[in-house]
C-alpha cells in the first residue's frame, strides 16, 4: 500500500466525487486538496502537469506516481498491487 493518497479536487466536479466515493469504499485512506480554497494547491496540480480534476498522487517510500482524471482500472492497479 502506498504511504499517501492525495486528491486534488474542486466542488461541483462529478468524476471527483465518484473517486472519493470509490475510495472511501474501498477503505483507503486519501488526503482531499480543494484547488478552489488552495492556490498552492492548485500550482502544485499544474506542477504535476495536470489541467484538470481529480488529479490524484499516489506516494511510497521511493517513488510516486500521478494519475489524471478518475481512472479506475489505474488506480485499482496502483493502489492494491503489493509494494
Amino acid at each position: 500500500m502506498p504511504q499517501r493518497v492525495i486528491v486534488y479536487h474542486q466542488p461541483g466536479c462529478p468524476s471527483c466525487d465518484q473517486e472519493m466515493a470509490w475510495l472511501l469504499s474501498n477503505a483507503i485512506p486519501f488526503e482531499k486538496r480543494d484547488v478552489t480554497a488552495n492556490l498552492q494547491w492548485l500550482d502544485e496540480v499544474i506542477d504535476l502537469g495536470g489541467n484538470a480534476t481529480p488529479v490524484t498522487l499516489i506516494q511510497w517510500d521511493d517513488r510516486e506516481q500521478v494519475v489524471f482524471g478518475f481512472n479506475r482500472p489505474q488506480l485499482e492497479a496502483l493502489l492494491r498491487s503489493p509494494e
